[in-house]
């Protein structure tokens, strides 16, 4: 999903789409259709169809494609135009659609649980946590080809006796285990849980080696932050796209020239312009409360009696002009003597000839 920061489009792509028949006939399977759907500023949908998977061989459309067509205006109907989007995982990470999260296997048995867990911090995450079923399900499905492979998760206690919970998170309980027969055992030596062959959890001593699970949150596409990357940054946050903090939108690019605050939402002072408000606006400027007052953006102003010039740069009473001033005065005033001489001359030759 891609933003265009000039058009203010969204253009959502759609791989594959499953249609039902609309007389309880067998379904129908599009692969490879895009579906682009247009968010303008008015909220309106804008639909693009492929013709050739629209058009017959013989340039017909029949009433499965008819029926396609339609089926495609009404999803487009359905649309949310304050969905967000996420930028793809990378660096190893899998996304994860239903915690809209990135998730990545380390591959090697070298971190014991307070090492796996920095190193998911340094990548921007943590160690995984694992809230409910569907969770679980997805990391069975990642590590079924390995038999016997084990990876520290996100769950553990402090002490002995003490509660599971989900990293430092005295509040991120859940109900949801997935324990293994006899598990949780050696209660006062085994505070970390692995998860393992066929997704089952079991408790071991927090400082074995073993490979682990990252977790990190995915990235909103540029433009926008938020939960499920719903809400606008702010449009004169610096950078291509206006990129902001996924969780606060604080521009952490800057502003735009002209403006400054954490979210850019404050115009430049008094007296200052361009990019951080680093600019003072020339003296020459027409002046607001005793000071010169500019465009914040890009310092052009109304000048003072005297100056011109998109910064006021220019001035009446310059070099150029006291050295060529004169010549200029003689110059009009030859101007002035010759007109009115040649007035003079037509208004005589008139009443001679008026006379005759």
């Amino acid at each position: 999903m891609t933003w265009d920061k000039k058009t203010d489009a969204l253009n959502c792509r759609i791989n594959k789409i499953r249609l039902s028949h609309p007389r309880g006939g067998s379904s129908t399977s599009l692969s490879v259709v895009k579906l682009e759907a247009q968010n303008t500023k008015k909220n309106a949908i804008t639909l693009r169809y492929p013709k050739s998977q629209v058009i017959g061989n013989n340039s017909r459309m029949d009433s499965i494609q008819i029926t396609t067509v339609v089926t495609f205006i009404f999803i487009a109907i359905s649309i949310k135009t304050t969905e967000g989007c996420y930028k793809p995982c990378d660096g190893g990470y899998i996304k994860f659609e239903h915690t809209q999260t990135c998730i990545r296997l380390s591959r090697v048995y070298d971190a014991t649980w307070e090492r796996a867990r920095t190193v998911c911090q340094n990548e921007g995450g943590d160690l995984v946590k694992v809230l409910d079923k569907e969770t679980n399900d997805f990391l069975a499905h990642l590590i079924s080809t390995e038999y016997s492979v084990r990876y520290w998760i996100g769950f553990n206690k402090k002490k002995k006796n003490g509660t599971y919970l989900w990293l430092d998170e005295v509040d991120e309980q859940s109900n949801y285990t997935n324990w293994a027969v006899h598990e949780p055992n050696n209660d006062d030596t085994e505070f970390c849980v692995e998860i393992w062959s066929k997704a089952k959890w079991n408790n071991m001593p927090c400082d074995s080696s073993l490979r682990y699970i990252c977790e990190k949150p995915a990235e909103c596409t540029d433009g926008y932050y938020g939960k499920d990357c719903k809400k606008k940054c702010k449009e004169v946050c610096g950078g291509l796209n206006n990129p902001c903090n996924r969780v606060n939108g604080t521009c952490e690019k800057g502003c735009d020239p002209g403006y400054q605050g954490a979210f850019c939402s404050k115009r430049c002072d008094f007296g200052s312009y361009g990019e951080g408000c680093a600019k003072t606006c020339n003296e020459r400027c027409r002046q607001y409360k005793k000071k010169p007052y500019c465009n914040a953006v890009d310092g052009s102003c109304y000048c003072q009696m005297g100056y011109y010039g998109k910064n006021c740069t220019n001035s009446f009473k310059s070099s150029s002009w006291t050295k060529n001033g004169a010549i200029v005065s003689v110059v009009l005033v030859v101007g002035v003597v010759a007109v009115s001489a040649a007035f003079a001359l037509g208004s005589l030759l008139w009443r001679a000839r008026l006379n005759n």
